[in-house]
């Protein structure tokens, strides 16, 4: 680790996959930006596509709201979660470095990657693939490696005593 990454808040994720893995934060802004970007390659859809007239409507031009259209909710949430699926492979593609370096897993790993690719439709980027479908093993992994980098870790030991120092009265004698 040289002084720059030294530097950076990195966090050591031991693997299924038995592979070390260096995660880093992703920071709000950076979060934020891919974000948009998600918003801008994915829109959701106009809703006027998905309002109908209102039955029996009193006033004539009357609908009933998109929001309450099955097919749009159901559109809806098929792109939050194309949104989210951008999210997440972006951030495990650009917050996550290897001790043993690129070149050294692709050759580790090249006969399991030529199998899988044989199964399996995977990303032309040979890196990509390894990373996504071979280092990242398990809901474990994944679940790790995501609460590091939206740093949602949960607290260890010293910082729970640490934090409740903060809460007691200071006694006399204690």
């Amino acid at each position: 680790m040289n002084n720059e990454e030294a530097a950076r808040k990195i966090v050591v994720v031991a693997l299924d996959s038995g592979t070390v893995a260096w995660v880093s934060p992703m920071s709000p802004f950076t979060q934020r930006q891919i974000l948009k970007r998600a918003e801008v390659l994915y829109p959701l859809p106009d809703p006027k596509q998905y309002e109908q007239p209102l039955p029996d409507a009193a006033v004539e031009g009357d609908v009933i709201p998109a929001e309450m259209n099955p097919a749009y909710q159901h559109e809806v949430e098929r792109i939050k979660a194309a949104r989210t699926d951008y999210l997440v492979e972006v951030a495990i593609l650009t917050h996550i470095e290897f001790p043993d370096g690129e070149a050294a897993l692709l050759e580790r790993f090249e006969q399991r990657l030529l199998s899988l690719r044989r199964f399996a439709d995977l990303p032309h980027d040979d890196w990509e693939a390894l990373v996504k479908f071979v280092l990242l093993t398990s809901k474990d992994d994944m679940s790790r490696v995501m609460q590091v980098i939206q740093e949602r870790l949960p607290l260890t030991q010293g910082e729970v005593i640490d934090g409740m120092r903060f809460f007691r009265p200071a006694l006399p004698g204690a």
